[in-house]
Protein backbone atom coordinates (compact mmCIF):
# COMPACT_ATOMS: atom_id res chain seq x y z
CA UNK A 1 0.00 0.00 0.00
CA UNK A 2 1.50 3.17 -0.92
CA UNK A 3 1.58 6.21 1.69
CA UNK A 4 1.35 9.75 0.32
CA UNK A 5 4.48 11.96 1.69
CA UNK A 6 4.50 14.94 3.49
CA UNK A 7 3.80 18.02 1.19
CA UNK A 8 6.33 20.89 0.86
CA UNK A 9 5.84 23.78 0.42
CA UNK A 10 2.65 25.75 1.02
CA UNK A 11 -0.41 23.90 1.07
CA UNK A 12 -1.94 25.57 -1.93
CA UNK A 13 0.22 27.87 -4.54
CA UNK A 14 -0.30 31.57 -3.95
CA UNK A 15 -0.77 32.35 -7.75
CA UNK A 16 -2.23 30.42 -10.76
CA UNK A 17 -1.26 30.28 -14.22
CA UNK A 18 -3.63 32.93 -15.23
CA UNK A 19 -1.89 35.34 -12.24
CA UNK A 20 0.99 34.63 -14.15
CA UNK A 21 0.15 35.09 -17.18
CA UNK A 22 -1.33 38.03 -16.78
CA UNK A 23 1.32 39.61 -14.93
CA UNK A 24 3.67 38.44 -17.70
CA UNK A 25 1.46 39.81 -20.39
CA UNK A 26 1.94 36.41 -21.95
CA UNK A 27 -0.79 34.43 -24.21
CA UNK A 28 -1.69 31.05 -23.60
CA UNK A 29 -1.60 29.39 -26.60
CA UNK A 30 -1.15 25.49 -25.73
CA UNK A 31 -1.89 23.27 -22.99
CA UNK A 32 2.09 23.03 -22.42
CA UNK A 33 2.43 26.34 -21.93
CA UNK A 34 -0.30 26.61 -19.59
CA UNK A 35 1.78 23.93 -17.47
CA UNK A 36 5.10 25.96 -17.87
CA UNK A 37 2.96 28.58 -16.48
CA UNK A 38 1.65 26.83 -13.43
CA UNK A 39 4.85 24.97 -12.85
CA UNK A 40 6.42 28.54 -12.14
CA UNK A 41 3.07 29.86 -10.03
CA UNK A 42 4.46 26.78 -7.82
CA UNK A 43 7.61 27.37 -7.95
CA UNK A 44 7.61 30.74 -6.99
CA UNK A 45 5.05 30.05 -4.31
CA UNK A 46 7.55 27.92 -2.70
CA UNK A 47 10.51 30.02 -2.95
CA UNK A 48 8.41 32.80 -1.00
CA UNK A 49 6.92 30.43 1.29
CA UNK A 50 10.33 29.61 2.51
CA UNK A 51 11.84 32.98 2.59
CA UNK A 52 9.30 34.69 4.93
CA UNK A 53 9.49 31.83 7.64
CA UNK A 54 6.60 29.51 6.22
CA UNK A 55 4.05 32.22 7.37
CA UNK A 56 1.51 31.76 4.66
CA UNK A 57 0.81 28.02 3.83
CA UNK A 58 -2.90 28.96 2.20
CA UNK A 59 -5.69 26.89 2.63
CA UNK A 60 -4.82 23.50 3.57
CA UNK A 61 -7.69 20.57 3.93
CA UNK A 62 -9.45 19.03 4.21
CA UNK A 63 -7.98 17.24 7.35
CA UNK A 64 -10.19 14.43 9.38
CA UNK A 65 -9.10 14.70 13.11
CA UNK A 66 -9.66 11.55 15.44
CA UNK A 67 -10.31 13.57 18.77
CA UNK A 68 -9.18 10.97 21.94
CA UNK A 69 -8.07 11.96 25.19
CA UNK A 70 -4.77 10.61 26.24
CA UNK A 71 -5.49 10.02 30.20
CA UNK A 72 -8.92 8.08 29.94
CA UNK A 73 -10.06 4.23 29.54
CA UNK A 74 -12.31 3.30 27.01
CA UNK A 75 -14.87 1.29 28.40
CA UNK A 76 -18.68 2.17 28.40
CA UNK A 77 -20.10 4.09 25.97
CA UNK A 78 -18.18 6.18 23.94
CA UNK A 79 -19.23 9.11 25.84
CA UNK A 80 -18.29 8.18 29.10
CA UNK A 81 -14.84 8.91 30.52
CA UNK A 82 -12.85 6.70 32.86
CA UNK A 83 -9.03 7.45 34.47
CA UNK A 84 -6.98 4.91 35.87
CA UNK A 85 -6.33 5.41 39.50
CA UNK A 86 -4.17 3.82 42.39
CA UNK A 87 -4.55 3.66 45.98
CA UNK A 88 -2.24 1.64 48.77
CA UNK A 89 -3.58 -1.81 48.96
CA UNK A 90 -6.27 -1.82 45.77
CA UNK A 91 -3.55 -1.45 42.90
CA UNK A 92 -4.43 -0.45 40.03
CA UNK A 93 -8.24 0.11 38.64
CA UNK A 94 -10.43 2.24 36.13
CA UNK A 95 -13.13 5.44 37.71
CA UNK A 96 -15.81 6.61 35.57
CA UNK A 97 -16.93 10.02 36.46
CA UNK A 98 -20.48 10.96 36.21
CA UNK A 99 -22.47 13.45 33.56
CA UNK A 100 -22.00 15.91 35.92
CA UNK A 101 -18.09 15.91 36.23
CA UNK A 102 -15.45 17.12 33.22
CA UNK A 103 -16.11 14.44 31.55
CA UNK A 104 -15.84 14.21 27.63
CA UNK A 105 -12.66 16.20 26.12
CA UNK A 106 -12.40 19.78 27.22
CA UNK A 107 -11.85 21.42 30.68
CA UNK A 108 -13.66 22.82 34.26
CA UNK A 109 -13.72 26.53 33.97
CA UNK A 110 -16.46 28.64 36.37
CA UNK A 111 -19.42 26.85 37.31
CA UNK A 112 -19.20 24.50 34.17
CA UNK A 113 -17.67 22.37 32.19
CA UNK A 114 -16.72 23.75 28.68
CA UNK A 115 -16.47 20.60 26.48
CA UNK A 116 -14.04 21.40 23.86
CA UNK A 117 -11.37 19.57 21.25
CA UNK A 118 -8.05 21.85 20.19
CA UNK A 119 -7.83 21.02 16.85
CA UNK A 120 -4.12 21.42 15.24
CA UNK A 121 -3.06 24.22 12.15
CA UNK A 122 -3.91 27.38 13.57
CA UNK A 123 -6.05 29.43 12.47
CA UNK A 124 -8.92 26.99 11.87
CA UNK A 125 -10.67 28.45 9.00
CA UNK A 126 -13.82 26.63 8.97
CA UNK A 127 -15.50 22.89 10.10
CA UNK A 128 -17.13 20.72 7.55
CA UNK A 129 -18.28 18.30 9.20
CA UNK A 130 -18.55 16.33 12.37
CA UNK A 131 -19.59 12.95 13.55
CA UNK A 132 -20.40 10.73 16.24
CA UNK A 133 -21.09 7.02 15.84
CA UNK A 134 -21.00 7.50 11.80
CA UNK A 135 -23.83 9.78 12.51
CA UNK A 136 -22.93 13.98 11.19
CA UNK A 137 -23.76 16.08 13.95
CA UNK A 138 -25.59 19.25 13.24
CA UNK A 139 -23.74 21.96 13.11
CA UNK A 140 -26.25 24.85 15.82
CA UNK A 141 -24.73 21.75 18.10
CA UNK A 142 -21.06 23.57 17.90
CA UNK A 143 -19.18 26.89 17.21
CA UNK A 144 -15.39 27.36 16.19
CA UNK A 145 -13.93 29.40 19.38
CA UNK A 146 -10.84 31.63 18.57
CA UNK A 147 -9.60 30.01 15.50
CA UNK A 148 -8.64 26.59 17.30
CA UNK A 149 -11.24 25.50 19.80
CA UNK A 150 -14.33 23.46 18.39
CA UNK A 151 -16.59 24.11 21.68
CA UNK A 152 -19.98 21.77 22.23
CA UNK A 153 -22.73 24.51 22.47
CA UNK A 154 -25.69 22.41 22.86
CA UNK A 155 -25.62 21.31 26.44
CA UNK A 156 -24.03 18.05 25.65
CA UNK A 157 -20.13 17.08 25.68
CA UNK A 158 -17.79 15.74 23.37
CA UNK A 159 -17.05 11.68 23.57
CA UNK A 160 -13.69 11.59 25.54
CA UNK A 161 -12.76 8.21 23.85
CA UNK A 162 -13.46 6.57 20.89
CA UNK A 163 -12.11 3.21 18.91
CA UNK A 164 -9.23 4.07 16.55
CA UNK A 165 -9.19 1.20 14.59
CA UNK A 166 -12.34 1.36 13.15
CA UNK A 167 -13.07 3.99 10.39
CA UNK A 168 -15.23 7.19 11.23
CA UNK A 169 -19.01 5.67 9.81
CA UNK A 170 -18.80 3.07 12.45
CA UNK A 171 -20.37 3.29 15.86
CA UNK A 172 -18.08 4.06 19.11
CA UNK A 173 -16.23 6.68 16.89
CA UNK A 174 -16.04 10.86 16.52
CA UNK A 175 -14.18 12.44 13.65
CA UNK A 176 -14.15 16.28 13.49
CA UNK A 177 -13.39 17.62 9.56
CA UNK A 178 -11.51 21.13 8.99
CA UNK A 179 -9.48 23.27 7.01
CA UNK A 180 -6.84 25.79 8.10
CA UNK A 181 -3.96 28.10 6.81
CA UNK A 182 -3.38 31.53 6.26
CA UNK A 183 -3.78 33.05 3.28
CA UNK A 184 -0.70 35.76 2.00
CA UNK A 185 -1.22 38.90 1.75
CA UNK A 186 -1.58 40.78 -1.73
CA UNK A 187 2.07 42.31 -1.64
CA UNK A 188 2.92 38.43 -1.81
CA UNK A 189 0.73 37.03 -4.12
CA UNK A 190 1.76 39.91 -6.60
CA UNK A 191 5.59 39.09 -5.70
CA UNK A 192 5.12 35.69 -6.38
CA UNK A 193 3.32 36.85 -9.94
CA UNK A 194 6.43 39.02 -10.27
CA UNK A 195 9.05 36.14 -9.78
CA UNK A 196 7.00 33.66 -11.07
CA UNK A 197 7.16 35.45 -14.74
CA UNK A 198 11.02 35.83 -14.12
CA UNK A 199 11.35 31.81 -13.45
CA UNK A 200 8.76 31.41 -16.72
CA UNK A 201 10.93 33.73 -18.52
CA UNK A 202 14.44 31.76 -17.87
CA UNK A 203 12.96 28.37 -18.90
CA UNK A 204 11.35 29.58 -22.56
CA UNK A 205 14.83 31.37 -23.07
CA UNK A 206 13.86 35.02 -22.95
CA UNK A 207 14.87 37.93 -21.01
CA UNK A 208 15.55 37.69 -17.37
CA UNK A 209 15.53 40.46 -15.00
CA UNK A 210 16.90 37.98 -12.23
CA UNK A 211 20.48 38.58 -11.14
CA UNK A 212 23.13 36.09 -13.10
CA UNK A 213 24.76 34.56 -9.43
CA UNK A 214 27.86 34.61 -10.73
CA UNK A 215 30.28 35.47 -7.92
CA UNK A 216 33.57 35.97 -9.33
CA UNK A 217 36.88 35.15 -6.29
CA UNK A 218 40.80 36.39 -6.91
CA UNK A 219 43.53 34.54 -4.98
CA UNK A 220 46.88 34.31 -5.66
CA UNK A 221 46.50 35.00 -9.46
CA UNK A 222 43.91 32.52 -10.03
CA UNK A 223 40.12 33.01 -10.33
CA UNK A 224 37.39 30.98 -9.22
CA UNK A 225 34.18 31.45 -10.42
CA UNK A 226 30.80 29.73 -8.88
CA UNK A 227 26.76 30.58 -8.92
CA UNK A 228 25.43 31.61 -5.68
CA UNK A 229 22.15 30.00 -4.61
CA UNK A 230 18.73 32.30 -5.56
CA UNK A 231 18.32 32.04 -1.90
CA UNK A 232 20.82 34.19 -1.04
CA UNK A 233 19.50 36.91 -2.84
CA UNK A 234 15.87 36.62 -1.99
CA UNK A 235 16.61 36.78 1.98
CA UNK A 236 18.90 39.60 1.22
CA UNK A 237 15.95 41.52 -0.60
CA UNK A 238 18.08 41.52 -3.57
CA UNK A 239 16.43 40.72 -6.83
CA UNK A 240 15.75 44.10 -8.61
CA UNK A 241 11.96 42.73 -8.85
CA UNK A 242 10.06 45.77 -7.00
CA UNK A 243 7.52 43.62 -5.25
CA UNK A 244 9.49 40.54 -4.67
CA UNK A 245 11.78 42.87 -2.69
CA UNK A 246 9.22 45.19 -0.89
CA UNK A 247 7.54 41.71 0.14
CA UNK A 248 10.80 39.82 1.41
CA UNK A 249 11.98 43.20 3.49
CA UNK A 250 8.43 42.85 5.25
CA UNK A 251 7.72 39.63 6.05
CA UNK A 252 11.11 38.04 5.55
CA UNK A 253 14.19 37.44 7.69
CA UNK A 254 12.71 34.10 9.76
CA UNK A 255 13.63 30.32 9.14
CA UNK A 256 10.12 29.29 9.98
CA UNK A 257 6.47 30.54 11.34
CA UNK A 258 7.16 30.84 15.40
CA UNK A 259 5.95 28.37 17.88
CA UNK A 260 5.30 28.29 21.32
CA UNK A 261 5.31 24.88 23.39
CA UNK A 262 4.48 23.91 26.86
CA UNK A 263 3.78 20.54 28.72
CA UNK A 264 0.85 22.24 30.44
CA UNK A 265 -1.00 22.74 26.79
CA UNK A 266 -3.55 20.03 26.28
CA UNK A 267 -2.81 17.82 23.51
CA UNK A 268 -4.51 18.33 19.82
CA UNK A 269 -6.56 16.02 18.19
CA UNK A 270 -5.08 13.52 16.28
CA UNK A 271 -4.98 13.95 12.67
CA UNK A 272 -5.77 10.76 10.41
CA UNK A 273 -3.10 9.63 7.86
Amino acid sequence: MSVPGPVLGPCTSWITADDVSACCSAEVASSDQEAQLQDAAVEASMLLYEVSGRQFSGLCGPIVARPCRSNCGCWGPVGSNFRWWSAPGYGWGWWGWGPDDSEGCGDRCGCGVQSYVRLAGYPVREVTEVKIDGDVVDPSAYELVLWRKLQRIDGALWPACQNLGLPDDQPGTFSVTYVHGVDPPLLGMNAAAELACEIYSACTGGACKLPSRVVEVVRQGVTFRRSSPMTSYLMAGATGLESVDLFVSTYGGFRRRAAVYSPDLQPFARREV
